[in-house]
């Protein structure tokens, strides 16, 4: 059936990540292969593949999905395992670059510039609508090591800036050419490396970042001049992993952050620009909290 053939890559693309391999019984020179990457099938011993995936919603996304402001057609994330994909309104999505898929960003100002990215803060960006990407990735300092999915932002009102998160931040004013580390050459949180950021839609100088805790308990760390400097959170927060922060479309003295785990709060909020943080999940589910997304049209919170 066409809805289920539909191609993962080239007729030579296989997930290299098998599992489990077999001839079919009945119908010559057939190859099943399963793996990391799904369903893959061979009607010419293994010359050529084609995926059996299509239509099967298996897939996890990463943290980073972004989506086009100016065409609701385009749309892109990195998937667990499965390389970054591409939507552009079919029901197969475009696969680039390889990897585990993590974070995208799109330049809202000119959807040919799209950014994509695999594990280790290893970006790339295209300047010919996700064609061919190039390598920008930023050069971490020798005491430094991203995570194995770490964020990184292109700012919406100056897509010349981009803010990366390991346990420095570096930033970009030029799209991504040359980066540069913030917070006076220290790391944002003693060593604890940052997991999600995000930065306000009207002033690229205004980011929040959240670490993990690995040296010491997570924090919430903001920028007021364009990643100079960085202070922490005051208040006391969960002793757990921070998943997603956001940070109001027309307030950035008001953000949200959310903790993974159990026992303790999940959903927090801030209206002091990060300096104290309030629970306000009150009724929701002693559950892992891993996004939230803020809709100002309709003062709206979205959690999961």
């Amino acid at each position: 059936r066409p809805e289920i053939d539909e191609p993962d890559g080239p007729s030579n693309y296989v997930h290299s990540d098998n599992h489990f391999v077999m001839y079919h019984p009945t119908i010559p020179n057939l190859i099943i292969i399963g793996s990391d990457g799904g369903i893959f099938l061979s009607y010419d011993e293994a010359e050529t593949f084609r995926s059996a995936n299509g239509g099967l919603q298996t897939t996890q996304f990463y943290n980073g999905f972004s989506v086009s402001y100016t065409d609701e057609n385009l749309a892109m994330g990195g998937l667990q395992d499965n390389s970054t994909v591409i939507f552009r309104g079919d029901k197969a999505w475009q696969r680039n670059i390889g990897g585990d898929g993590s974070w995208t960003a799109i330049n809202q100002q000119d959807n040919d510039i799209l950014y994509g990215s695999y594990q280790g803060l290893r970006i790339l960006r295209s300047s010919d609508n996700g064609e061919i990407f190039d390598w920008i990735a930023p050069s971490l300092l020798p005491d430094d090591a991203a995570l194995f999915i770490s964020p990184y932002e292109v700012s919406e009102s100056n897509p010349d800036v981009m803010y990366a998160g390991a346990s420095y931040i570096y930033i970009s004013n030029d799209g991504g050419d040359e980066w540069i580390p913030g917070n006076n050459l220290e790391p944002v949180d003693n060593g604890n490396r940052v997991f999600a950021l995000d930065i306000y839609d009207e002033d690229s100088d205004i980011a929040y970042a959240v670490t993990v805790p690995e040296v010491n308990e997570p924090h919430v760390v903001m920028t007021q001049d364009g990643g100079r400097s960085w202070q922490k959170n005051e208040s006391e927060l969960p002793f757990r992993v921070p998943n997603d922060v956001v940070v109001a479309d027309e307030d950035p003295s008001l953000s949200f952050v959310c903790f993974s785990g159990f026992g303790t709060a999940h959903l927090l909020m801030s209206e002091d620009y990060g300096a104290n943080y309030i629970p306000v999940d009150t009724g929701l589910p002693d559950a892992p909290g891993n996004a939230i997304a803020l809709d100002a049209t309709q003062n709206r919170i979205y959690y999961g």
